[in-house]
């Protein structure tokens, strides 16, 4: 399965089902914010999914926590928590990094 950031120049990346999100961007060199050490604490790996977001897995419980605080929207996930569920070639995820959580060392075309 692919995952595409948006903001990122579509910077394109494969993805695997035994890791997160964030695990995958670690293994392709791409930097994320992550406060917490990938706890699933602060939701500063934050990521907007604007297509395939049925590709991922469901909710996990620290998900779900943070969504009835309203600090998770609809289309919204922790690249820490979330997993692809479906590995097809031909599937892919469009992601984009929130403007809040964009590291100053990188180039976003926003």
């Amino acid at each position: 399965m692919r995952l595409t950031i948006k903001n990122l120049q579509g910077k394109t990346i494969c993805i695997s089902e035994k890791n997160t999100i964030l695990q995958s961007l670690g293994e392709n060199a791409i930097d994320w914010m992550q406060a917490c050490g990938a706890k699933g604490r602060c939701t500063t790996c934050k990521m907007v999914v604007l297509q395939g977001n049925e590709y991922l897995a469901d909710y996990t419980e620290v998900e779900k926590k943070f969504v009835a605080q309203k600090r998770l929207l609809a289309n919204e996930r922790l690249a820490c928590q979330v997993k692809p569920k479906n590995l097809q070639n031909d599937y892919e995820v469009i992601i984009q990094v929130p403007k809040t959580y964009q590291l100053p060392h990188i180039l976003y075309n926003d």
